[in-house]
């Protein structure tokens, strides 16, 4: 909704200027900056959502993984037989790890062939 009302306010300041130099036989200056004002605005709104849609996929990347060490807390805790619950001392570090693990692991998939 927002979004409408800008456009439309923009446009008219646009047509009002246009209106403005067609009668007066000026203000083509005016204008002329102010389609380039509404183009940089357009591109600045473009590049809003597309960070914004970054920003969700990362997100949601850094929930899976999490997710993941998770996972792999509770088998380790089943293994083990340690209580590995969000509540014991030793559960954040062992998240921790698990993160690094999966990082580092994933580092080796991706294949060095400098190495």
């Amino acid at each position: 909704m927002c979004l409408l009302a800008l456009v439309t306010v923009v446009v008219t300041v646009i047509y009002g200027l246009l209106r403005r130099a067609a009668y007066e036989g000026s203000y083509y200056g005016a204008a002329a900056i102010a389609v380039v004002g509404a183009l940089v605005m357009l591109i600045a709104l473009a590049q809003q959502a597309i960070a914004a849609r970054d920003a969700a996929t990362w997100r949601e990347m850094a929930e899976w993984q999490i997710r993941a060490a998770r996972t792999k807390l509770a088998a380790r805790g089943v293994a083990t037989g340690i209580d590995v619950g969000p509540e014991s001392a030793i559960y954040y570090e062992y998240l921790v790890e698990a993160l690094i693990e999966d990082m580092q692991h994933t580092g080796d998939d991706l294949g060095d062939d400098d190495r």
